[in-house]
């Protein structure tokens, strides 16, 4: 009997890349995909990011059953675990980008606090394996150039709180419900198919159509993760034996400047111009992401430093800006259909 993965926020950004990958597995997994009928785009975005938005959507929607949710609706959450009953939930629905959560504090907390708190509870008894995508934000301003999960989590912000609030919520139902649960860090991802406005893909962008970009604190320091990196550990942490009760950062493991980045871009796109300005005071002092843990534990290996990964990127977009082109393949693709909700 095949396992079912229901990943909610299965048609965003992340969950597209997680879900290419498991759809490879098409023998042994049903994939669910879950998420809101449209995309969130960022304010102003060109009509090429929609149209990247769309294109994820119908990669998602051949290789998974994607479903509606709102996991602000307890019962629509209630009812779709219910009715899946899936051996691991991955959720990643959230409101991703802390600009956007700190603009839209209410939204941010009905999707990232409530909205997990309706997953925990639909989940409650059941046996299945949840993973909560949480973030490096946690951690607050980084007391070294390099830490590990042991760091003490003194969030600032409302992404970072909510996130925060989430792995606090996961660890007391895992503690008092036995919930199955494993808890995993990311940090500054990027790659194809992203539609929300990060910093890579908002300076990639202005590099290609030549608009000088504006760095804020330029010597800042970021553990840049590439998605497929990403999702080859959420791959990891949903099926490893000895994942439950942990928590993981996944993440490419070193710390890389902004300055580095927009030399990286420049490679690609002659040219290319940036303005410093002094950091935001609002973001968390950051850097390296110490993966030791999970390559101990899981086997985590990720591939991709920042120039690969760039130019992995850089292609993408290429092949969107190309006359014949109908939709990108960066990667390999999976012919055939699973079923799965959406992001």
């Amino acid at each position: 009997m095949r396992k079912r993965v229901l990943i909610t926020g299965g048609g965003g950004f992340i969950g597209h890349s997680l879900i290419q990958r498991l759809s490879r597995r098409r023998d042994s997994l049903e994939l669910v995909a879950a998420d809101t009928d449209s995309p969130r785009l960022p304010a102003g975005a060109p009509a090429m990011t929609g149209h990247i938005a769309a294109l994820r959507r119908r990669r998602v929607a051949d290789l998974a059953t994607l479903v509606p949710l709102d996991v602000r609706d307890p019962v629509s959450v209630t009812d779709l675990i219910h009715e899946v009953a899936p051996s691991v939930v991955v959720h990643l629905a959230a409101v991703s980008v802390a600009e956007d959560a700190a603009r839209e504090r209410a939204l941010g907390e009905q999707v990232n606090v409530t909205g997990l708190r309706h997953v925990l509870d639909a989940l409650a008894g059941r046996r299945a394996r949840l993973v909560f995508v949480s973030s490096s934000f946690v951690y607050g301003d980084f007391e070294s150039s390099s830490v590990d999960e042991s760091h003490p989590l003194r969030p600032s912000g409302a992404y970072g709180v909510g996130k925060f609030r989430g792995e606090e919520m996961v660890r007391a139902a895992s503690a008092l419900d036995g919930q199955s649960a494993v808890i995993v860090r990311p940090s500054a991802v990027y790659g194809p198919y992203d539609s929300n406005g990060r910093i890579v893909q908002r300076l990639l962008e202005q590099a290609r159509t030549g608009v000088p970009g504006t760095l804020r604190g330029a010597g800042s320091a970021l553990d840049f993760t590439y998605v497929d990196d990403l999702a080859a550990g959420l791959d990891l942490v949903a099926f490893h034996p000895r994942a439950p009760g942990r928590t993981f950062n996944l993440t490419a493991g070193r710390g890389r400047t902004l300055r580095e980045l927009a030399d990286i871009l420049r490679t690609h796109f002659p040219g290319y111009t940036v303005h410093e300005e002094p950091a935001d005071p609002n973001k968390p002092k950051r850097g390296t992401l110490d993966i030791g843990h999970a390559r101990r534990v899981l086997g985590y290996r990720p591939c991709f430093d920042l120039e690969s990964g760039i130019e992995r990127y850089a292609d993408f977009y290429r092949s969107l800006d190309a006359p014949a082109a109908t939709e990108p393949l960066p990667g390999p693709r999976v012919a055939g259909a699973n079923s799965e909700p959406s992001r």
